[in-house]
């Protein structure tokens, strides 16, 4: 198992793999074009547009990735509480009345 601290890096990990790879992906040169460009010259064939599909997979992912890691990960400590800081709702104790509803005293700190 990994440790906690670890795991708090692991989006970030995932992330960057995900950002590297499509970078590889597009990392291809492009061929150089001598003749103008026409119907018969500009076709792409089955292979290259599967490529295509593929590397915009990628990308969505890691379009996703971040808005997840920004929303989830990055955001809540930018404007969050810090993690020293004292909580402002604190449960004193929970009493159980069935097992789907529960009784608490809270105390919250204004």
């Amino acid at each position: 198992m990994l440790s906690p601290n670890l795991k708090r890096y692991l989006p970030l990990a995932g992330l960057l793999v995900m950002l590297g790879l499509g970078a590889w992906l597009f990392n291809e040169p492009s061929p150089a074009r001598t003749a103008p460009a026409t119907a018969e010259n500009f076709g792409t064939s089955g292979a290259d547009m599967f490529w295509l599909l593929v590397k915009m997979v990628f990308i969505l992912a890691a379009v996703c990735g971040l808005a997840w890691l920004s929303l989830r990960w990055l955001l809540p400590r930018l404007y969050g509480t810090p993690p020293g800081s004292p909580r402002h709702i604190r449960v004193l104790e929970t009493h159980r009345l069935d097992p789907h509803r529960s009784l608490l005293l809270v105390r919250v700190q204004i």
